[in-house]
């Protein structure tokens, strides 16, 4: 692939919004952070923290975060949820908490008015239903958190006050991690067996074992399309992938509305010389994911 094509891959990674996408900014107190300039795939990066101490389960139970996850996943209302979840530290509440924000943000000026009943097709229409239900769940976050200072502020008020989180870092602002602490990040995200998790943590991580991937990757022409891959990835590792919002929002800002799969939808934005190395590349993330390995990171 060539650097006359970044461009349009770069823009297709970020306007499909990668999974755990999103706004990673810098504290109040902190200076603004090199890495803040990358793709919105860094997602919830680093949103990382050891296990609480004595939190023990019993060999083949579900991990303690399985039930904030079905919560989060069926949610009616996410206002709630947030405030709910920020009081339940032990189960991963905050970052899930987080999560919920940034999902609610996505969606939030997506004009499910656009098109008229009359000119919608199959994909339009269903874009209209699943980003209207989503916006619907988050109809009242924006009257408690109004932007993300009220969110990171209200995360970094519930961890002062009580244990931390099970996932999330008490540093309040969500950067990416640093090369030394990729090994560990990664083995702590594979313990929690929490596939949010893993996949934000693959994500915010791939740079540095990218090279680990394939001889392609030495070099920055093909890092755009390694992200792709690695998006679609992290929805297969969540399992949302079908009847996406990510790959419906495109639809309702006037893109073609050609699926509502995220998978379809990012392939097809891949030119045809680089699907070969693509789908073995998502392969090959899939594998690391699913066989809890640890990468090669490069120094």
């Amino acid at each position: 692939m060539r650097n006359a094509r970044w461009p349009v891959l770069i823009l297709a990674a970020v306007a499909i919004g990668l999974l755990l996408s999103f706004f990673i900014r810098p504290s109040d107190q902190e200076a603004p952070h090199p890495a803040a300039t990358q793709p919105a795939r860094m997602a919830v990066a680093n949103a990382l923290h050891p296990a609480a101490p004595g939190a023990t389960r019993v060999p083949g139970s579900p991990p303690p975060t399985a039930a904030m996850r079905q919560r989060f996943e069926t949610a009616e209302n996410y206002a709630a949820f947030i405030q709910d979840a920020m009081q339940r530290p032990e189960e991963g509440g905050r970052f899930y908490a987080w999560i919920a924000y940034v999902r609610c943000m996505e969606v939030a000026r997506a004009d499910t008015r656009r098109a008229s009943a009359a000119d919608r097709g199959a994909v339009l229409q269903a874009a209209v239903r699943v980003i209207g239900e989503l916006q619907h769940r988050c109809r009242d976050v924006a009257a408690y958190y109004p932007d993300e200072r009220a969110v990171q502020a209200a995360l970094r008020y519930s961890n002062a006050r009580g244990a931390p989180d099970a996932l999330l870092n008490e540093r309040g602002a969500l950067l990416p991690p640093s090369r030394e602490t990729s090994v560990a990040d990664l083995q702590h995200a594979y313990a929690s067996n929490d596939p949010y998790l893993i996949a934000a943590t693959l994500d915010a991580n791939i740079d540095f074992f990218a090279e680990s991937l394939g001889e392609e990757f030495r070099t920055g022409d093909e890092r755009p399309l390694l992200y792709m891959a690695m998006s679609v990835a992290v929805c297969e590792i969540v399992g949302d992938c079908a009847n996406s919002y990510r790959a419906l929002l495109p639809c309702l800002n006037g893109a073609a509305c050609e699926s509502t799969d995220y998978r379809e939808y990012v392939r097809a934005t891949v030119p045809p010389e680089s699907r070969e190395l693509f789908d073995k590349t998502r392969k090959r993330l899939l594998q690391i994911a699913r066989e809890r390995a640890i990468p090669q990171i490069a120094h």
